[in-house]
């Protein structure tokens, strides 16, 4: 499951707790625990040596292959060894320097999940989102505005 937070800084999030698989788009500036102290997403990342980066496919695309730069870091958990928290980054392989090119996601999951399964997941709203869009286009949706409504 992936979701999007938008800029809601304070969450209750505790898939670990519950033991599920859960992954949560995050803004570059929630504060996560990271060792001893609290640090942004952006200063987690910032924090990590350039090899660290691994070019994988998001999934197929429009015009081919989705590859992007991704990177995965521990950050704490206080449940069960067997699952962890991580804090993912997606980095776009033409513009690696432009800070917009960035997307941050916390992710819960079974501790031996190999990162090109997260990036398969993650790589799959791309499908759902672009299925929406599509659908709501071809409705008439897409350009649809309620402004008021007036009851009887």
């Amino acid at each position: 499951m992936t979701r999007s937070t938008g800029q809601t800084a304070r969450c209750v999030w505790r898939p670990g707790q519950r033991q599920q698989r859960d992954a949560l788009t995050i803004s570059a500036t929630t504060a996560l625990w990271w060792g001893r102290s609290q640090r942004t997403a952006r200063e987690i990342v910032a924090a990590q040596p350039a090899d660290a980066w691994t070019c994988l496919s998001a999934g197929e695309g429009s015009k081919g292959p989705r590859l992007y730069a991704w990177l995965r870091v521990r950050v704490n958990n206080a449940h069960s060894p067997a699952w962890e928290r991580w804090l993912v980054a997606r980095r776009s392989v033409i513009t690696p320097e432009d800070p917009r090119a960035l997307a941050y996601f916390l992710v819960c999951a079974p501790a031996a999940t190999e990162l090109a399964v997260i990036v398969r997941v993650l790589g799959q709203r791309w499908a759902s989102e672009s299925g929406c869009a599509e659908s709501k286009g071809e409705v008439g949706l897409d350009h649809y505005e309620v402004r008021s409504w007036h009851g009887w």
